[in-house]
């Protein structure tokens, strides 16, 4: 009965061992910024709703990293799959990100 314990307990601890390596070892997501343009457009001002979401990549699955905000001073912007474009760029606070295209006004 000692053995089958002691096996157990040894075979969690490897496994244990081995997640946590994995888990350090894992790449980290990273904000994707202005190396992701195709084209340059600096600081052109535009309107946006203030429930506008501004992404840290240019992708509507990325994270939010800010919103609320009603102006939007771009950098550059990539062409995305649906015909509007991803722009990159900040806001009033310096908080910079992509908004997609379609929530911008001129």
């Amino acid at each position: 009965m000692k053995k089958s314990l002691r096996a157990a307990v040894l075979a969690g601890a490897t496994a244990a061992l081995a997640f946590a390596s994995v888990a350090v070892t894992a790449p980290t997501a990273s904000a994707v910024g202005s190396s992701a343009c195709t084209r340059k457009e600096v600081d052109k001002m535009h309107s946006m709703g203030p429930a506008t979401p501004i992404h840290e990549s240019p992708y509507a699955s990325s994270k939010v990293v800010t919103g609320g905000w009603r102006s939007f001073s771009t950098l550059c912007s990539k062409p995305g799959h649906d015909g509007h474009r991803w722009w990159y760029g900040y806001v009033a606070s310096g908080q910079e990100g992509w908004v997609w295209g379609a929530y911008l006004e001129t």
